[in-house]
């Protein structure tokens, strides 16, 4: 990825105010220059050819393999391969947004009223997905000596496991010297628009033991959303493309919020501050919930593997109505102890749905008898939900040196069932409980640092041919730092990111007859990636 931005600025200042200004344009590009994958038999008509046996055992949170001689060397492997052709692929994608920002800042002496904050914001953004798959000459000849895609081995990750250390560039030049040409590919396209226009306004007050603001913010925004629609259109050079209208679709939304907000900080004693907030904030929707559609497997060779996703570019975002009451006690040398109640009530949750056997007024050819019957999957607003909590946080430094950071959060998120296929009444992403502990040591010289971070199990949930909603099992890491200061130039860090090397464990958490997958119901271990520790050391100069 490459980016650029351009920035100017302004600022004025008069007697009892001042005007803030910023233009400007900001530009990336990036994506994937090119994909290709080489396979060695695993599937097809030579599936009982896998280089393995042994066990497999599934009743658990994670697969456990006792396998013979699960690692292997090249040697192991054919002598020759060819690229799977579905698989050359550029994915080209460019974002950019031009901007403008005025902000003024007017001192005030309305008796406890003392400023008067208030901006705009205009922005136009621009966010376009492409995919240009390559078309082979069909007069070369798809093999390759395996001798020259590999060299030496690598560590699979698992119990003393080895596979042959790929040549990466050696695969790309050898899926690159069978193509002829590279098509664009209709299905994968997308362009969002959004015109954005946000404005704010918000009053300070203060008085000998009371302090905060309130004020408003409000936000509009238009939306754009374009890409290639399904109507029977004719094939052209790219077989993919068969179906898939030739020219651009486009369908528009919009919304607009007011969003109020109020902080009040009471000072009840010198070391003693009582504080309360409220408010509204808003999420918006995913790029990928607002492309107008994708396909999955259409048109393919396998049967009733067709599905349309349609995105939905009216969603509206996601909006919170907040407040949370705390209370906080600074005692000692900087120390503090805190306890907060919070609230929140969620509203327009983005949730996908599928829906089997639909007709789309398209006939579809790759079932053995046509007929106009699809999967078809949807983004859609759907209820809302509560989450009330409490967090209570302890920062205790002694004179010798040491300290500890503690904190803690209770959430009780409480979703309706009904608007997820999971059909499980939890907030995505949210753990009931998490912990963070922190404990420290530093003088003027040395600094020394450990970091538990902990959090209970919570949903993931996603939409994809190989993804779904699922539980992540509780997790925790901990991680090291230690410093030096040689001298007063000169700084040496060593960092330890997860110590423990603790696993990231996902399974199934729907019921026996929801609407999700089967592989993601009845604690079924979905999948799990091996937890590895990383080690950086670094020296910093400062002059």
């Amino acid at each position: 990825m490459t980016s650029d931005t351009y920035e100017f600025n302004g600022n004025y200042k008069g007697e009892n105010y001042s005007i803030a200004a910023t233009v400007g344009r900001t530009k990336a590009e990036g994506g994937t220059q090119m994909s290709a994958n080489f396979g060695y038999g695993w599937w097809g008509d030579k599936f009982g050819a896998v280089k393995w046996s042994g066990t497999v055992d599934a009743t658990g949170k994670q697969i456990r393999i006792d396998g013979k001689d699960m690692g292997f060397t090249r040697e192991q492997l054919d002598t020759t391969v060819g690229t799977s052709t579905w698989t050359g692929i550029k994915g080209p994608n460019e974002d950019k947004e031009t901007y403008a920002q005025v902000d003024l800042d007017l001192d005030l002496d309305f008796d406890v009223i003392n400023k008067f904050e208030a901006g705009v914001r205009v922005t136009k953004h621009e966010f376009v997905k492409q995919e240009y798959r390559a078309i082979y000459d069909a007069n070369k000849e798809n093999s390759f000596q395996t001798s020259d895609l590999y060299s030496g081995t690598m560590p699979l990750g698992y119990d003393g496991w080895t596979i042959p250390k790929a040549n990466l560039d050696a695969m790309i030049n050898a899926t690159l010297s069978l193509v002829d040409q590279f098509a664009y590919s209709r299905p994968a396209y997308g362009k969002i628009e959004e015109d954005n226009f946000s404005a704010y306004g918000m009053f300070s007050f203060a008085s000998e033991d009371y302090r905060g603001n309130f004020g408003v913010r409000y936000v509009k925004t238009d939306v754009t959303s374009s890409g290639h629609v399904i109507d029977n259109s004719p094939a052209d050079i790219l077989g993919v493309n068969a179906g898939w209208s030739e020219e651009l679709h486009s369908v528009d939304g919009s919304y607009s919020e007011f969003l109020p907000s109020l902080n009040v900080a009471y000072s009840l004693s010198e070391d003693k501050i009582i504080r309360f907030a409220a408010g509204q904030a808003i999420t918006r929707p995913n790029y990928d919930n607002l492309f107008l559609s994708a396909s999955t497997g259409y048109p393919d060779d396998r049967d009733f593997n067709e599905q349309i996703t349609y995105g939905n570019p009216d969603l509206k975002p996601m909006k919170a109505t907040q407040a949370d009451l705390s209370f906080e006690y600074y005692y000692g040398d900087g120390n503090l102890a805190s306890a907060t109640l919070f609230y929140k009530d969620i509203s327009n949750f983005i949730v996908a749905t599928t829906e089997t056997n639909q007709q789309i007024g398209v006939i579809n050819n790759d079932i053995p008898t046509p007929a106009d019957i699809w999967t078809v999957n949807n983004y859609k607003n759907a209820g809302g939900g509560e989450i009330f909590g409490l967090e209570l946080q302890v920062n205790h430094a002694w004179d010798n040196g040491f300290g500890v950071n503690v904190n803690y959060t209770y959430a009780d998120a409480q979703a309706p069932a009904e608007v997820y296929t999971d059909n499980l009444s939890k907030f995505t992403e949210a753990s009931e409980h998490s912990a963070n502990l922190v404990a420290y040591w530093e003088n003027d010289v040395y600094s020394a640092r450990a970091a538990y971070n902990w959090r209970s199990e919570y949903m993931i949930r996603e939409y994809g041919a190989y993804y779904g909603n699922r539980m992540h099992d509780d997790f925790g890491t901990l991680d090291l730092t230690f410093g030096w200061n040689i001298n007063e130039n000169l700084v040496a860090r060593l960092e330890i990111v997860n110590l423990t090397e603790e696993d990231d464990v996902q399974y199934g958490a729907a019921g026996v007859g929801t609407a999700v997958k089967p592989a993601l119901q009845d604690d079924f271990p979905t999948w799990s990636f091996r937890g590895e520790a990383i080690y950086r050391v670094g020296v910093s100069f400062q002059f």
